[in-house]
């Protein structure tokens, strides 16, 4: 696909970690909602949510794109990050939602806290700035038994940005996944199920949070 080969070229320094995908039965597929809450809403017990967002700054020649996987009780299944030479915030908002769509997931939710990019990948607006992306996306929609978009606020979608915040400040490190960095840890805990947020527990040897259930 034409628009995930640029991604790929406006992008660098991968970090892609990740395992455990389950396979779970065909759902019928829903587009666009909209989310409220404040916090982050934990998905269905057979669907994967997979939230992204950008770190972008105008005066930085390179920003972030970034997203992260969690199922139903908070775990995380997989994430990235990556620098993008993308020229708007939109455009990386738009980058960061394709590189998450490309991962194969049968059952899978995608957030953002971008309401111009989850209209658009739900249909309900066109933004000419981002349509060749958005058209590769409704591409890579079709291989999916079940494909949501939802927009929530900011505080909703703090785990995907602070991955992205932290990667563009050098203070992600590459087993993120496995370690996640103090703010992130938090973000992980706060968000998970009760009995999720207790195997979050503080690594005995390095000074870094450690997710016992996770390994």
């Amino acid at each position: 696909m034409g628009t995930l080969i640029r991604a790929q070229a406006l992008s660098s320094d991968c970090m892609i970690s990740g395992t455990q995908q389950d396979n779970p039965e065909a759902h019928h597929p829903q587009n666009f909602q909209v989310h409220h809450s404040s916090r982050w809403r934990q998905p269905r017990h057979d669907i994967c949510k997979f939230n992204t967002d950008a770190a972008w700054k105008k005066d930085r020649d390179m920003n972030s794109i970034a997203g992260i996987a969690r199922d139903s009780i908070g775990r995380v299944f997989t994430g990235y990050a990556r620098q993008t030479t993308a020229p708007t915030p939109l455009i990386a908002e738009a980058l960061a939602m394709i590189l998450a769509c490309s991962l194969h997931w049968k059952k899978v939710v995608f957030e953002s806290d971008s309401l111009k990019v989850i209209q658009a990948c739900g249909k309900e607006k066109d933004y000419g700035e981002i349509w060749t992306v958005i058209q590769d996306i409704q591409l890579l929609r079709r291989s999916f038994d079940h494909c949501g978009f939802t927009w929530t606020h900011r505080s909703g979608n703090e785990a995907a940005h602070q991955v992205a915040a932290l990667f563009q400040r050098g203070l992600l490190p590459t087993n993120w996944i496995h370690f996640p960095p103090t703010p992130l840890w938090k973000v992980l805990r706060l968000d998970s199920s009760p009995a999720q947020a207790a195997d979050y527990k503080w690594h005995p040897l390095a000074h870094e949070p450690f997710p016992v259930s996770l390994v």
